[in-house]
């Protein structure tokens, strides 16, 4: 999972190649890019897993 966050932020930082020069300091960029796509990632997956549980305590299902 985290090679593929990795990935896509340089996706998208390839996709604004023509910004490149608009960003002060790329390092800080690409590590600010990346936490944050993490943290929607782990949101993600949270909001996945509690939507597949729900049906199930709906039920009484444990």
């Amino acid at each position: 999972e985290a090679e593929d966050i990795v990935q896509d932020v340089f996706l998208k930082l390839w996709s604004k190649n023509n910004e490149w020069e608009n960003i002060e300091n790329l390092e800080a960029y690409c590590f600010r890019a990346t936490k944050n796509l993490a943290l929607d990632r782990v949101e993600s997956l949270s909001i996945r897993r509690t939507e597949n549980i729900a049906p199930e305590l709906e039920n009484g299902i444990f």
